[in-house]
């Protein structure tokens, strides 16, 4: 194990870090973010550069130091330790014998079994609803799957990747309540490996039937992902719809936010996304298949059980990878989608070539809405620091769901 990954080294090196940042990067920061022409984006504010500037000097260390999600899925969650309108819920695992097709294969090649995993749910705030699970007659509900490039990140209530939820809760005047589910995430060298692909997958499905059995109806569910969670939302979907599961039809409804749809980072030109928007977005890694956050995740969820060349062939790992060679029907029976990406992150190809390709699939106005924000960066949806943006783009999400 790596020196930084053992006490007291770790936490002396963060100290050193955390000194490095409030008494000489901030204000440097600060100095270059003066005047508009000096910013990563000339109409970003001071908050905004600053946030972004501490993300990119931090993030790709996670990796280094050996930080990922250490939760214990074994574990039940009291309520009283989640935030208000909060709920916990346990999750049993997909039936084995219930799976079906490509992911049936996957499981048994990865030697993946399913297992319980927590859920939670959260509620409009001031809903005078009973708590109860079940679906009332008619109820819509949000499903979704949080990022973290597939190793850290959960469905908590107090995880910034809740906010997605909740956000649409607030502005939605159709949608009281929403449920997550706290899938398995992974990890790779230098830690032992573990829930590699489809591991996450299988969670989600199980998710999925989790709602059916309570009584909600797949018309009436809107499957949300965001980074990661929008490559796992694409996944179950994919899952759904190539595969006559009983009782469970694809969703009503789905929202990429920010999603990774190439975890092979093959879209790799001057003109790309991954190259053009490196001084604006979060991940600084140079070259971006180099090392660093992304590699990381991609390379920890994608494991070690399948051939190399499967993780830009495999739809259900990089739907958006320019190597596939058959995207024709790829998304044929999808639902209506609403895809929402910033227009200064690096992975805005994959977003619009996945746009493209559901397009040309479903040919009905208004199916596929791609919604670009020109001056935000990777998953800002999770990010205080974003308003107006942030705000702005959750009021448009709810319009769209509420609109039908």
């Amino acid at each position: 194990m790596p020196f930084l990954h053992r006490q007291p080294w770790k936490c002396l090196y963060l100290l050193y870090l955390a000194t490095k940042v409030i008494f000489v990067k901030l204000p440097y920061w600060s100095l270059i973010s003066l005047s508009p022409s000096w910013r990563p984006f000339p109409s970003w504010g001071l908050r905004k550069c600053l946030g972004i500037y501490t993300l990119r000097s931090v993030i790709d260390l996670l990796p280094k130091l050996g930080v990922r999600s250490k939760r214990d899925l074994s574990v039940e969650v009291p309520d009283s330790s989640t935030l208000r309108n909060a709920k916990f819920a346990w999750i049993d695992g997909v039936d084995e014998d219930s799976l079906q097709g490509k992911v049936r294969q996957y499981a048994e090649t990865a030697d993946v079994k399913p297992t319980r995993v927590p859920g939670y749910w959260q509620f409009r705030e001031g809903w005078p609803g009973e708590r109860s699970p079940k679906a009332k007659e008619g109820e819509e509900i949000v499903y979704h799957l949080h990022g973290g490039a597939f190793f850290v990140g959960s469905a908590h209530p107090s995880d910034p990747y809740s906010r997605i939820p909740r956000g649409i809760l607030k502005h939605s005047t159709t949608i009281s309540r929403s449920f997550a589910v706290d899938y398995r995430t992974c990890a790779s060298s230098p830690f032992p490996a573990e829930n590699a692909f489809p591991s996450a997958l299988l969670d989600c499905i199980a998710g999925y039937q989790y709602l059916m059995n309570l009584g909600f109806l797949p018309k009436n569910i809107v499957l949300v992902g965001d980074s990661a969670g929008g490559n796992l939302a694409l996944a179950l979907t994919r899952y759904l719809t190539e595969n006559a599961v009983p009782n469970s039809a694809p969703p009503g409804r789905l929202i990429l936010l920010s999603l990774w749809g190439d975890l092979s980072a093959s879209r790799v030109s001057p003109t790309s996304s991954l190259v053009v928007n490196w001084a604006s977005d979060i991940f600084p890694s140079t070259p971006p298949t180099a090392g660093g956050f992304g590699a990381y995740g991609a390379k920890a969820y994608f494991g070690t059980a399948f051939d190399s060349e499967e993780i830009k062939l495999n739809p259900y790992i990089s739907p958006a990878s320019p190597h596939l060679t058959q995207t024709h029907g790829m998304f044929k029976a999808f639902p209506r989608t609403y895809i929402l990406a910033g227009g200064l992150e690096r992975l805005l190809d994959d977003s619009k070539v996945i746009a493209e390709r559901m397009k040309a699939d479903n040919t009905s106005d208004g199916w596929v809405t791609l919604d670009v924000v020109e001056d935000a960066v990777h998953d800002f949806i999770i990010f205080s620091w974003t308003e107006p943006e942030r705000s702005e783009a959750l009021v448009r999400i709810s319009r769209w769901l509420d609109q039908d």
